[in-house]
């Protein structure tokens, strides 16, 4: 995103120290933030619970998310991009409450240049 003079960050209920795992492990060249408790996510109602039944299926697979997120209430944030412009205006804002279906890198770039140019 340099070549756009733009500014690339994620945002995630995770903490911190798994964050900084991920990057190191994928080599990311952005900053991962921390949403405590979901507290951001929620105040944009972009936020999921979990039912036991899909709560066990995720604790099968080894996946804790109270402990990952450092919160005991299992919710995640539906995944979002927003894209906002230099003077601070939400440009565009892409979700979809199915979490399977993500906001494309391609689309992300291009939202970025449609507001720059």
């Amino acid at each position: 995103m340099h070549r756009e003079n733009a500014k690339l960050f994620a945002i995630t209920p995770q903490i911190p120290k798994h964050n900084q795992q991920l990057i190191e492990k994928l080599h990311l060249n952005f900053e991962i933030l921390h949403d405590a408790e979901n507290l951001f996510a929620e105040q944009l109602d972009l936020v999921h619970g979990f039912d036991d039944d899909l709560k066990q299926l995720y604790l099968g697979f080894g996946a804790d998310l109270a402990a990952f997120n450092g919160d005991a209430g299992w919710r995640l944030p539906i995944p979002t991009r927003i894209v906002v412009g230099s003077d601070h205006h939400v440009k565009s804002i892409q979700y979809d409450a199915d979490y399977k279906v993500r906001p494309e890198p391609d689309e992300t770039l291009q939202q970025v240049r449609n507001i720059q140019s």
